[in-house]
C-alpha cells in the first residue's frame, strides 16, 4: 500500500498511518482497528482526507484495496488450527495487517 505508519499497537489492535495521494501529494489519515472475535478477527478501516470537501472516491478506493489485500492474506488465518488459538494470535494478525499497510503494490 505504501503507507507511512504513524503508530502501531498490536496489543490494542490499532494501526495509524498516513497515505499520500499520487497527483497532488495530499496527506490522508488511515486507521485500522482489529478486534478479536469468536471466529477470528474483525477488521475496521477508516480513511479520511485532511483537506478538501471531496476526495473523488479516493478514500473508499483505498479501503477497498486494503481490505482486498487483507482478504488474500487472511487465508493463512482461517485454518481450523488457527481458529483454536485465535485469541493468542490476535497480535500476529495485527502485525501482518500492519505489514500490508507498508508493502508497495505494483
Amino acid at each position: 500500500m505504501g503507507w507511512e505508519i504513524v503508530a502501531s499497537d498490536p496489543a490494542a489492535g490499532r494501526i495509524e498511518a498516513t497515505d499520500t495521494t499520487f497527483w497532488f501529494g495530499f496527506k490522508d489519515d488511515v486507521v485500522v482497528r482489529v478486534a478479536a472475535a469468536p471466529d477470528g478477527s474483525r477488521v475496521d478501516v477508516r480513511s479520511l482526507s485532511r483537506v478538501g470537501l471531496s476526495d473523488v472516491g479516493t478514500n473508499a478506493a483505498r479501503i477497498r484495496k486494503y481490505l482486498d489485500g487483507a482478504r488474500k492474506t487472511a487465508s493463512y488465518f482461517v485454518t481450523p488450527s488457527y481458529r483454536r488459538h485465535a485469541t493468542q494470535r490476535h497480535e500476529e494478525v495485527v502485525s501482518v495487517l500492519c505489514d500490508l499497510c507498508v508493502e508497495s503494490v505494483i
